[in-house]
């Protein structure tokens, strides 16, 4: 089977790379930068493709011959439809690493195409998502009468750049509940619970990836999930990526105004 890792060189990708070839596997590596990824290609003796997203016809080309993709290209809010909807025209399995909300309901709503075609769409494939899911599962067939799910985890590591990032551009939305079967806007942090671990108290706050994919597999209707980690640490590290992409952008202003820089203005057409 030939397969894709897109987006092998961001912070997960490189992970997933070296974990396949641990594995004595071949993967075709592949993202939107050929001065990052054929390089990576080379040291590692991979086979490598350069594409952007922005193109469905250049998707396709991109994805010729590949039987399955790992995509770790994110925001996957703006990468996550153009990637599947590819995966759909050449028959190609679809896995990402995603746990965002919005990107579960839109690879759902491709469902019976995707049935159709014999295509595996599957978002959410990393930790956050295939854990809990399973634990769950494992707890709807032991308690079956069970009503309401309140499930936490610790994930002392921390969010990697792009997490963050992802964490920041949704601060603006809110949170969502599924209360008694509907999907149900609420405040962020709508519900913080204290756990004890190893004797120590951690406090968890709801977050709404866990709503959506436990609820496509036909489970409680009042599913809930809590991170134990320092959530809040999340405010500070958004907001200093959101500062520095601001002073970046000053500086190249004042460059422009002296001078000692062109800027190019384009038009990029929004991904449909």
């Amino acid at each position: 089977m030939e397969w894709m890792i897109y987006g092998a060189n961001g912070y997960t990708g490189r992970l997933m790379v070296e974990e396949a070839l641990r594995r004595g596997l071949r993967p075709v590596l592949a993202g939107r930068s050929r001065d990052a990824i054929e390089p990576m290609a080379a040291q590692y003796g991979l086979p490598a493709r350069v594409f952007g997203l922005d193109k469905p016809a250049a998707v396709e080309m991109g994805l010729r011959g590949i039987d399955l993709v790992l995509h770790c290209a994110g925001p996957f809010s703006k990468t996550a439809l153009p990637m599947v909807r590819a995966c759909l025209a050449v028959g190609a399995h679809y896995l990402d690493i995603t746990g965002e909300i919005d990107v579960f309901v839109d690879c759902h709503g491709l469902d019976a195409e995707a049935q159709q075609r014999g295509i595996v769409v599957l978002p959410g494939a990393g930790f956050d998502v295939v854990p809990t899911d399973c634990l769950a599962a494992i707890l709807k067939l032991e308690l079956p009468t069970a009503e309401s799910l309140v499930l936490a985890f610790d994930a002392p590591g921390g969010p990697s750049p792009g997490t963050a990032k992802t964490a920041v551009e949704g601060l603006g939305k809110g949170g969502r509940a599924r209360i008694n079967g509907a999907m149900t806007n609420v405040p962020l942090a709508w519900k913080t619970r204290s756990f004890d671990k190893n004797g120590e108290a951690r406090l968890a706050m709801t977050i709404p990836w866990f709503l959506r994919s436990f609820w496509s597999g036909e489970g409680s209707a009042n599913a809930g999930g809590l991170p134990v980690w320092p959530v809040k640490g999340l405010l500070p590290i958004g907001f200093a990526l959101l500062t520095l992409q601001g002073v970046s952008e000053f500086i190249k202003r004042l460059a422009v105004l002296r001078g000692t820089a062109e800027v190019e203005l384009s038009y990029e057409r929004p991904l449909q």
